[in-house]
């Protein structure tokens, strides 16, 4: 299409080579790079997935007795909404709301893989 809005006389393929040579090399390469990152976020994907079904196989037990680890608390469990940290710690969602990424009993900082705080 664009070809047949250059002066057919004037211009031959030969003058136009360099140019298109280049033209191609580009697109060549900004399909290989797109094709990369295409991979490579696949695989992250995977990652996460495979992360996902690990979590939401763990189990927690919980029972009458099971009371909430954070020491200003320490009340039962119960049947409210709990969070169950990476360490085994299980608290209440009140309990720790404040920061979600850190044990409120042992401090400890829990990041998702890539993530860094």
């Amino acid at each position: 299409a664009a070809l047949s809005l250059l002066p057919a006389r004037t211009t031959t393929l030969r003058s136009l080579s360099p140019y298109l040579t280049r033209v191609l090399r580009h697109c060549a390469t900004e399909r290989r790079h797109k094709e990369i990152v295409h991979q490579l976020l696949r695989v992250e994907e995977l990652k996460v997935k495979q992360e996902l079904i690990l979590e939401q196989s763990r189990r927690v037990t919980i029972t009458e007795d099971t009371a909430c680890r954070v020491p200003t608390c320490r009340r039962p469990i119960g049947n409210t909404a709990i969070l169950c940290y990476p360490n085994g710690v299980v608290v209440h969602l009140a309990c720790g709301r404040n920061d979600l990424h850190r044990c409120p009993v042992t401090g400890e900082v829990f990041t998702t893989p890539g993530e860094e705080r």
